[in-house]
């Protein structure tokens, strides 16, 4: 999950910066990984990585670590000699970019109002 706490931190508590991070992780976040999802399906292994690549980076930005985990793990197995991106790992990453989506959601309501 987002550490909320750390953001504020280095914001200097600055609410609307935060949100303003999370709407644009967000976005990223939902691009990147429908772009693992159709490149997969393609089997188009480069652009996986770029995609698991760039999605690990939005996650270190929120420190989203759990996902930020199997975004590294996308990326190694779509840039090893064999390429394959697993069933297991792709509804893995669903989850995690699930989890991540409302998870980023709240944090912006209570944000919000606070």
């Amino acid at each position: 999950s987002i550490r909320v706490s750390k953001l504020l931190e280095l914001f200097g508590g600055d609410r609307s910066a935060v949100i303003a991070l999370l709407k644009t992780a967000v976005e990223s976040v939902k691009a990147d990984f429908a772009k693992i999802e159709s490149h997969t399906a393609l089997a188009e292994f480069s652009s996986v990585a770029e995609a698991a690549h760039r999605l690990r980076g939005t996650c270190a930005s929120i420190r989203s670590d759990r996902l930020g985990e199997l975004c590294l793990a996308a990326e190694l197995a779509s840039s090893s000699p064999t390429p394959v991106i697993s069933e297991a790992l792709l509804a893995e990453l669903r989850v995690g970019v699930e989890t991540l989506i409302s998870d980023a959601e709240k944090h912006r309501q209570v944000l919000s109002i606070g």
